[in-house]
């Protein structure tokens, strides 16, 4: 068993002598007046003074952005309590959206938070993720931010269509004069193979009070090295790994391959590597990707100039280059025993089966005298995906004071181009002409004249036929203008009433172009996702503040969204705030959120997927066919060649009819928007400076909304001539022989594909509890700041459309842990800053509610009963920054300091996922640092 101490001693002694530089006192420093101005805070569009406001607004300092140490924005909002993952780039080349980030609020999904830079949106990502269009927040920089503002409640009053589970509200600098430069590098103090690097230049000039104008402008850069699993396979426990007996193991499908037949297996000649049976093996986790290679540039700058000393015009721009590159263990072929792959032609709306087959007697490799499965590996394919985004946004506007009325209109023009290149696949039509026919094989079959040869040097021509690039090109084109205008509307008894009101004009063209290959259904087993297509709409808002009584205000807000397709939508929202006392305020909220259909879902569209779908007429038996395999090889030698092929057969059966489907999809041009109703309602309470405590209740309720129906669903309504499922002749059955399918019972041919339409057709509730509290102090040595935030997840249901009553409870169950908190704390002094956060969440289920039973059927398959849970995780983080050198800061952070590994999750790893690639890269990088230095002058 490996030992990890060494690296937690090696970052002890560490931590230990930087603590040591400053145990001398020293003195704090003299607290600045404060002026108080209004502001507008996310969440309304009325200036104000006081920071708490109706709703909950969460605020993350440049401070605590720099003590967290994260390396880019999705890894700040991922450590928020109220996150719940969303895409990341890193686990997205698999993707139709690769190359991007998202962010998720409450378990709704990425389309159900809205992101906002500097109070107005950005453009979408240029490739939708399948009919979702996200928001990439790769494409700002971390080192721009200087705060957010998350709204922890829906927004559609104010903000409109997707602010529905909340908002992020990322805010930059305002102005800025002098010169910053700043650079970080970090890694894994257990394997160092995670490194990240940070660089950025900051400069502006100007004063906007005396010399009328400021300019400045940052430019930054980021890069994440690739890592590839063969450097982290050895890390995964043993408490996983007893349950894959592959993992870890070469593949048999190599180069330049084996042959099998007859009871026999050979290596074919000019194998460089055996195992003990003798056949040829790969190293396949060489090409396995853990982590793709990242590199981002970004600029973030402002221009502002006072007309006069009421108006000024402004520009605010923003533009980003990303480039990701995945790679992958290359193509294999195997025999008639492999399953084969299933995918879509758009041509036709139907299915099509890719069919491995034995090389023929004739074939000059082929010495076993009869049809001989080839397991054979493509080292030759080029293999890989490049992905290339540019994103941008403009925004130029005048705004100033008129009759102590504040106006604003402004010219917002933004887009996303993304260019998607793919290789390694075969091309349907190159693989007949180079090998030949997988439907019809001749006697030439993979021995065709001109055609690919096996283990040989092949030409370019040959290969770029084989092996063709396809891919996407997307492209969001968004460009809107807005107008508002608020101030003091009249005098009431209890104070005085406020307004905003204003408009906005949008237009939006969406066009995601795939490949002329991938529009023919030409490369096997992929997907396809095109759209072509704009609009149109308008919003009108208008906002009330209303002080019903001295201790009462009350928030009046609604706004009229109008898209094409459907009529006009209203969204309300009404918030109150009662403060009957200086230390204490009550506050709620109740309002109507929505969703407005987006171009790829309503407008025509083509989609072609694939959905893990374990058939249930054929999933059970092939998990009994794989322990019956397992347990015929288990006695065997490991010089028998046929315990590897028992082995190799059970993980492909299982692998062919419980894992994924292959799902056509049509647009719908008469969708509704999705619709939800949020409520909130907590206290406030302060009952001196340096404390605060804040707990919201929130609880929200999503209907209509936009979905297909899933492949298992369909599966499960399958019944004689279903038109949404379409299946093989049984006799045509690659998994099961006629005699496996007599002894466990399988009466269904395999699953060819499913058919399905978007549709409003799902509903989804949440409630649940945020907490926030805060304690500030000043010690003889420094600022001492206690925080503690933290999300419990009370319920999580979604509607079943099937009884039609709320699913069994979610909370709890399989990735939805009730509780995420984070605790940290802090002390600043004049040249030193620490601080110490405490990063948690609890335990969960591996079944995702009270009605499934992945526990039990697992533990009848021989799992262990102790797995049914995933542990629950702290992670411990060190941040220490100094600052006793003129213009310079020297910063560390260490994070997970105490060394610890992922939490076992069985279900990822054995379960849902192959049991032969890690899962969580936690168990290999364990503790790490980021080194940082600025210099400012």
């Amino acid at each position: 068993m490996r030992k990890h101490q060494p690296s937690t001693l090696r970052l002890t002694a560490l931590a230990a002598a930087l603590l040591a530089l400053n145990v001398q006192a020293q003195t704090t420093e003299p607290q600045q007046p404060q002026q108080l101005q209004r502001v507008e805070i996310t969440g309304s569009n009325i200036k104000r003074i006081n920071a708490e406001t109706a709703v909950p607004v969460q605020v993350v300092t440049r401070a605590q952005i720099e003590a967290s140490g994260v390396t880019t924005v999705k890894g700040l909002i991922d450590e928020l309590s109220a996150s719940t993952g969303g895409l990341s780039d890193i686990e997205g080349g698999n993707r139709f959206s690769p190359g991007a980030s998202a962010i998720s609020f409450r378990g709704l999904g990425e389309k159900a938070t809205l992101v906002l830079l500097n109070g107005r949106r950005i453009s979408p990502y240029g490739l939708a993720d399948y009919a979702t269009l996200i928001t990439n927040v790769d494409s700002l920089p971390i080192d721009a931010i200087e705060r957010v503002e998350v709204l922890k409640s829906g927004a559609s009053a104010i903000y409109g269509s997707d602010a529905i589970a909340g908002v992020v509200n990322f805010i930059t600098r305002r102005d800025f004069k002098g010169f910053v430069a700043g650079a970080s590098y970090a890694d894994s103090l257990n394997k160092p193979v995670f490194g990240e690097k940070n660089a950025y230049v900051l400069a502006g000039m100007g004063d906007i009070a005396q010399d009328r104008f400021n300019v400045f402008g940052m430019l930054s850069g980021y890069q994440r090295d690739p890592l590839f699993y063969s450097d982290i396979i050895a890390d995964t426990p043993e408490r996983l790994t007893q349950y894959s007996p592959t993992y870890g193991t070469p593949s048999t499908f190599s180069y330049p391959g084996n042959i099998i037949g007859g009871g026999k297996a050979l290596a074919l000649p000019g194998c460089a590597t055996k195992n003990a049976s003798g056949l040829c093996v790969y190293n396949r986790y060489e090409r396995f990707q853990a982590i793709p290679d990242n590199k981002r540039l970004n600029f973030t700058g402002q221009f502002r100039f006072a007309l006069n000393a009421d108006t000024e015009v402004f520009v605010d721009a923003l533009a980003s280059r990303t480039e990701v590159a995945y790679s992958g263990p290359h193509q294999t072929y195997g025999g008639a025993t492999t399953s084969p792959l299933v995918w879509g032609n758009p041509n036709t709306n139907s299915s099509q089966t890719f069919r491995y087959r034995n090389l023929p007697v004739t074939h000059p490799l082929n010495t076993l005298g009869v049809p001989a499965e080839l397991r054979y590996r493509f080292i030759d394919s080029g293999e890989g995906k490049s992905v290339e985004a540019s994103e941008y946004r403009v925004v130029t506007g005048i705004k100033g004071i008129w009759h102590n009325y504040d106006w604003e209109v402004a010219l917002n023009h933004m887009g996303s181009d993304v260019d998607s290149k793919d290789r390694g696949s075969f091309s349907n039509s190159g693989f007949k002409a180079m090998i030949g026919d997988y439907n019809n094989p001749g006697a030439d079959f993979f021995n065709k004249a001109g055609g690919y040869k096996i283990g040989q040097a092949n030409s370019a021509e040959v290969l770029n036929t084989l092996f063709p690039t396809y891919g996407y090109k997307g492209s969001i084109k968004t460009t809107a203008v807005d107008a508002k205008l608020s101030g003091e509307l009249m005098a009431l008894p209890a104070g005085m009433m406020s307004f905003a009101t204003g408009v906005v004009l949008t237009k939006e063209s969406v066009k995601i172009d795939p490949t002329a290959n991938l529009r023919a259904g030409d490369i096997v087993g992929n997907g396809l996702s095109a759209a072509d297509s704009s609009r149109n709409f308008s919003a009108v808002f208008g906002e009330l503040s209303i002080p019903v009584l001295k201790t009462l205000e009350a928030q009046v807000a609604a706004r009229v969204d109008k898209y094409p397709g459907f009529g006009a939508h209203f969204s309300p929202k009404l918030a109150l705030r009662y403060q009957p006392a200086k230390e204490f305020l009550l506050r709620g909220t109740i309002e109507n959120g929505f969703r407005a259909p987006n171009l790829t879902e309503s407008a025509d569209s083509t989609k072609f997927a694939f959905q893990s779908a374990p058939d249930p007429k054929r999933c059970t038996p092939a998990r009994l066919l794989q322990r019956d395999l397992r347990a015929q090889a288990a006695p065997l030698p490991s010089s028998d060649p046929n315990k590897a092929l028992l082995l190799a057969r059970a993980d492909s059966v299982v692998n062919a009819e419980c894992g994924s489907a292959a799902l056509i999809t049509r647009n719908n041009p008469d969708l509704k928007p999705e619709t939800a109703r949020t409520l909130s309602a907590g206290f406030v309470f302060e009952p001196a400076d340096q404390f605060s405590l804040a707990v919201d209740y929130w609880n929200i309720e999503r209907k209509d909304e936009i979905a297909a129906r899933s492949g298992s669903r369909l599966l499960s309504e399958e019944g004689a001539g279903s038109p949404n499922v379409l299946r093989d002749p049984i006799a045509l059955d690659p998994t099961f022989t006629a005699a496996e399918r007599a002894k466990y019972g399988v009466t269904a041919g395999k699953l060819s594909a499913i058919l399905r339409q978007f549709v409003n057709l799902n509903k989804t509730k949440t409630d649940g509890f945020d907490l926030e509290a805060r304690f500030r102090t000043d010690t003889p040595i420094g600022k001492l700041g206690v925080t503690l935030t933290g999300t419990y997840t009370q319920g999580y249901r979604i509607w079943d459309t099937t009884n039609n009553q709320w699913s069994a409870n979610y909370a709890g169950g399989y990735t939805t842990p009730r509780l995420r908190s984070n605790v940290s704390f802090s002390l600043r002094m004049p040249q030193w800053t620490h601080a110490l956060s405490f990063r948690n969440s609890t335990g969960y289920k591996i079944d995702y509610n009270a009605n499934d039973d992945t526990c039990a059927e697992n533990v009848g398959f021989g799992m262990d009963p102790l797995d049914c849970r995933v542990p629950g995780n702290t992670v411990t983080d060190y941040y220490i920054a100094y600052n006793g050198i003129k213009h310079l800061q020297l910063s560390m952070n260490f994070f997970n300091i105490f060394n610890k590994g992922a939490p076992n999750d069985v279900r990822a790893f054995a379960i849902d996922d192959s049991g032969i690639i890690p899962t969580n890269f936690q168990d290999a990088k364990r503790s790490s640092y980021r080194f940082n230095v600025k210099y400012t002058f």
